[in-house]
């Protein structure tokens, strides 16, 4: 199969894409995408390459799937949805977390942060995850590869943050916002879901929910997972 997407944008000299507009664009987003979609140089400039990533019959809507770099926030800001299974880059809702318990005073996430050992270099540390992860992910439908991987992120890149620090900040944040409502707001998302296909339904706080779901989801996770980790 061959098909051609012709293309515009401003200008990409300082390798920011954002500023592409497409001339004609073919290609929605999926989790399980039909094509992959990359820029090569061609010169002095660059192109865009779509790929099937199998055979696609005649017909079949070909989809792609963005890059792993962004975060739910970014993905609502400039595509108004999220991701259903989470995003690897919310580990900046995470750091975000500790960050907003730590300047908000709350002693026992800064005790922690203080005294606290990170995970970065224990390899037992690291396998006690894995199977604190393993342990959560049979009990809730919240586990997803994407979630547990923003998890690894904080507590072992080159910034790690300990465990700990980061359960008291969950938990602050949690009190403070009076819960996570993960099961109230997968309820107002189901309603709202029933209501998709009636003429003039404003979907707009439908995609409000989605996301605020996303993080509510991440966060309730990583509280588990931790807990795990760290209780028992």
């Amino acid at each position: 199969a061959y098909a051609l997407v012709v293309s515009r944008c401003f200008t990409m000299r300082d390798g920011d894409t954002f500023a592409f507009v497409p001339f004609l664009d073919l290609a929605q987003h999926a989790e399980s995408p039909v094509a992959n979609f990359s820029s090569v140089p061609d010169g002095p400039l660059e192109k865009f390459e779509l790929r099937a990533l199998r055979a696609v019959p005649a017909g079949e809507e070909v989809t792609i799937c963005y890059g792993e770099e962004y975060s739910s926030d970014r993905f609502f800001e400039q595509y108004g949805f999220v991701p259903a299974d989470g995003c690897k880059r919310d580990a900046q809702l995470l750091r975000a977390t500790l960050a907003a318990a730590l300047a908000a005073g709350d002693v026992e996430t800064s005790n922690a942060a203080d005294s606290a050992p990170s995970l970065a270099g224990s390899v037992a540390g690291m396998q006690a995850l894995m199977v604190a992860f393993g342990q959560v992910k049979q009990s809730t439908a919240l586990a997803s590869e994407a979630r547990f991987e923003a998890i690894l992120d904080v507590l072992a890149d080159d910034d790690p943050l300990p465990p700990k620090a980061l359960l008291a900040a969950l938990r602050w944040r949690k009190g403070h916002d009076g819960g996570w409502g993960v099961e109230e707001d997968e309820r107002l998302v189901g309603e709202l879901e029933a209501q998709r296909g009636e003429g003039g339904t404003d979907l707009r706080p439908l995609a409000v929910l989605e996301f605020r779901l996303a993080r509510a989801r991440q966060l309730e996770l990583t509280e588990q997972v931790l807990a795990t980790l760290l209780e028992g």
